[in-house]
């Protein structure tokens, strides 16, 4: 068995939404998020602390779950939020480790069909242009520490919802730069830098 190890990435010197030969089917950890489109809140809501999810948010859950048996990885921890999804990938495990983009591109296009049935039985909110925001953001995890970071961040987000920049009733969102990881904020609590935005 493969021991799980964090190593330094090769990191970009110029902005770009890839990793410059960066190979992203070698295993390896990512911190992904994933945004509904115009940030509508349809995966539930947050009270004291906790998120409650509705029908269509617990669907999100169960696939997001499932993409470990299909493809053979790890998908712990994660979070459904009202209207995005934090989730830590590792492909160390597998035995031919899928390339990130067609793991969370079979996420998205599973929930957003799953999402389109709900819709059209008048179940859940019609999402006219599409249930999810184009592309997906991705951290590829340097070390230990990093990782730490991470999944403390991953489980605090329900508590933290009410200051969340994705938060339509946040004090602190501003504009559709300073989501997530804002970029002109580095002393914001709990920020992760170089993260890019898959296409």
């Amino acid at each position: 068995m493969r021991r799980k190890t964090y190593t330094p990435s090769r990191l970009p010197q110029r902005k770009s939404l890839r990793l410059a030969e960066f190979d992203y089917t070698e295993p390896q950890s990512y911190f992904v998020t994933i945004v509904a489109r115009d940030r509508r809140c349809v995966f539930g809501r947050v009270e004291h602390g906790q998120v409650v999810l509705s029908p269509a948010g617990k669907t999100l859950a169960r696939e997001w779950r499932a993409l470990s048996h299909r493809f053979g990885v790890e998908i712990e921890p994660f979070v459904v939020m009202p209207n995005h999804v934090h989730g830590l990938v590792s492909t160390w495990e597998a035995v031919d480790p899928p390339a990130l983009g067609r793991i969370i591109g079979a996420f998205k296009s599973i929930t957003a069909r799953e999402y389109r049935t709900g819709a059209s039985a008048g179940r859940w909110l019609a999402m006219p242009g599409g249930l999810w925001q184009r592309g997906y953001f991705d951290h590829v995890v340097r070390d230990e520490t990093d990782a730490a970071r991470i999944i403390d961040y991953i489980n605090a987000n329900p508590a933290n919802w009410v200051t969340d920049p994705d938060n339509p009733d946040s004090p602190d969102r501003t504009s559709d730069d300073n989501r997530l990881w804002p970029k002109k904020s580095a002393g914001r609590h709990k920020t992760f830098p170089r993260v890019r935005r898959r296409p």
